[in-house]
């Protein structure tokens, strides 16, 4: 039966048996998707940013209450379609490579029970998020005020325990991520909901975990951070030699592309980190379909 390591985690989606057509039918897939969300929000945030009269070179119309209240509305309006729109979108793509990758189902987008499942890991991602946003509001109140105490008969030695605490703090928030990353894995495993459950999956397999998980993410932001440097930079150089902040259509132009780009190369890096997910919920020894047919889809 296969093991799980660190470079078989990371290279699980390129390993696939069956049509090797799979890997490019799901990125074509999610590269069209995420080209039109992404290019699709940016033309409508373009519009509304124009019904509010300021995209035209150093243009300056007066704004009343009525239409300032009319915009907010109009975004909050525009988020309330985009946000659904594009938890569905991913969780479609989410289950497609799920069932793929760990019931050897041939390529197939659409939107039943694995979708509504992994929608269910989501929300348990948001409870959880907001669990730990409650418990690192009591953890700072209390820590800020043990800080002042310090503070006050030793100055120098606020800022150092101000950062241990921030190291601290990010690297549970980390590793709580980490723990819990193959919940939506397990979800399609076992045709239900489940997240508590997934760390049974991640025992013992931190490391090989983290390092498979950082190497892409790394890259993507890399990739992120040069691409928005190469096409960004000359809007902004033209913008400050101008002395004009307004909101021009090359700007949202460049500002479109670059996130259509970065979201495109999400959905590569979507794939790769699913792989890894679907590799430790295949090769957990406490599962029952271990060693079966459906767990092999990988070698």
């Amino acid at each position: 039966m296969e093991k799980f390591t660190f470079s078989s985690a990371l290279m699980h989606f390129q390993n696939t048996k069956g049509p090797g057509s799979f890997v490019w039918k799901w990125l074509l897939t999610a590269f069209i998707a995420m080209t039109l969300l992404f290019g699709g929000s940016m033309f409508m945030m373009f519009d509304m940013m124009a019904s509010f009269g300021i995209t035209a070179p150093g243009q300056t119309v007066p704004v009343s209450n009525e239409e300032a209240f009319a915009f907010i509305g109009r975004m909050f309006g525009t988020m309330a379609i985009l946000v659904p729109l594009t938890v569905v979108m991913m969780a479609v793509l989410e289950a497609s490579a799920l069932r793929r990758y760990i019931r050897n189902e041939a390529f197939s987008i659409r939107f039943g029970k694995d979708e509504l499942r992994v929608i269910g890991v989501y929300l348990r991602w948001i409870l959880m998020g907001l669990l730990a946003m409650i418990v690192m509001a009591i953890v700072v109140f209390i820590f800020g005020v043990l800080v002042m105490i310090v503070a006050a008969g030793f100055p120098m030695a606020a800022p150092f325990l101000a950062l241990i605490f921030n190291l601290a703090a990010y690297l549970g928030l980390l590793a709580l991520a980490v723990q819990f990353a193959p919940a939506s894995a397990v979800t399609i495993r076992d045709n239900k909901i489940t997240f508590f459950e997934a760390e049974a999956v991640t025992k013992g397999r931190f490391w090989p975990l983290f390092g498979a998980f950082l190497i892409p993410i790394v890259a993507y932001y890399v990739l992120s951070l040069v691409l928005q440097l190469l096409l960004m930079m000359p809007v902004m150089t033209s913008m400050a030699t101008q002395n004009d902040t307004s909101f021009t259509p090359t700007l949202f132009a460049m500002m479109g592309l670059s996130t259509v780009i970065s979201g495109n190369a999400f959905a590569f890096i979507m794939l790769v980190n699913l792989g890894i997910t679907s590799r430790a919920a295949i090769t957990d020894e406490n599962w029952s379909g271990r060693g079966g047919v459906v767990a092999e889809t990988f070698e």
